[in-house]
């Protein structure tokens, strides 16, 4: 197979990780790239939004209906008393409160 240069900007720090590798692991790093490449290409991975709808089935079948997950954004949305950092845990009974 014939190969191609492109040219694909990156910050310093992989820039200079590269460089400085030895050749054997350059044509490994360029092998992965390569395959990572193709498949990316070839349309191999699931879109945003198929990832998204995957995650509400999963978080339906799991028991998270509509209600539940307003109920925790609104939990979470309340501010943080003064000096502490906003709740990231709630009781089963927090929770349910009011259902």
């Amino acid at each position: 197979m014939q190969k191609v240069t492109i040219t694909i900007p990156l910050d310093a720090d992989t820039a200079r990780a590269y460089a400085s590798a030895a050749p054997a692991e350059k044509r490994k790093i360029e092998a992965l790239l390569s395959l990572w490449m193709r498949e990316l290409a070839m349309g191999e991975y699931p879109s945003l939004a198929e990832v998204l709808d995957e995650v509400g089935r999963k978080a339906k079948a799991r028991g998270l209906t509509a209600a539940r997950a307003a109920l925790l954004a609104r939990l979470k949305a309340q501010p943080a008393a003064k000096g502490t950092k906003g709740r990231t845990r709630w009781t089963r009974d927090e929770l349910y409160a009011g259902q």
